[in-house]
């Protein structure tokens, strides 16, 4: 899984050398806003994860999704390319884009506490890496209409008898989950 760098992150890794002899640099996280996933990891991980909505964690979680298969995501190490991205781009700010982005990764069970529960469901093997569609696309000539997928409730059953039972904290910025109250579940 290859993007682009568009923010500094503190986990990545010292670059390595493709066979092709350019540079990556792995990461624990490859930014959504520009990403190269290869037909083969699709087929193995599937979808985006539809939980989080717009502009939530899913690029997070394909990441770690890729990551706990023990693949790499990360980005080239590519000083003459440029992307631009809205919300990155020098001088470029749009309160009411940046405030309402900000407003929906901070409400519950969006943001980071889904993401969170998600870690632990994927880590312990409770929830498959593989993404099915949460929402099917129905074509009813003149448009597109989409219903939820009968099978994806087994997940959004287990998600809701388990979001509250878990929480979070951020500190150092770093996220520490509330497991205890799992041990009864």
């Amino acid at each position: 899984m290859v993007g682009y760098r568009l923010l500094d992150w503190k986990d990545e890794n010292t670059p390595l050398r493709l066979t092709s002899g350019d540079a990556f640099i792995s990461s624990k996280m490859c930014n959504g806003g520009c990403v190269l996933i290869s037909r083969k990891i699709f087929l193995e991980f599937g979808f985006w994860n539809e939980d989080y909505g717009r502009y939530g964690f899913e690029d997070n979680d394909y990441s770690l999704r890729v990551r706990l298969a023990e693949y790499l995501a990360g980005y080239p190490s590519m000083d003459c390319a440029e992307v631009e991205h809205m919300g990155f781009t020098p001088g470029f700010e749009d309160d009411r884009y940046e405030q309402g982005k900000k407003e929906k990764l901070q409400k519950h069970y969006q943001g980071c506490d889904l993401f969170v529960l998600n870690h632990l469901l994927y880590t312990e093997k409770i929830r498959s890496l593989r993404m099915e569609r949460k929402y099917l696309p129905h074509n009813t000539g003149d448009s597109v209409t989409f219903t939820f997928n009968p099978e994806y409730r087994p997940v959004s059953t287990l998600q809701a008898a388990l979001r509250d039972k878990i929480s979070y904290c951020e500190q150092d910025n770093r996220i520490h989950a509330d497991v205890s109250r799992l041990k009864n579940w």
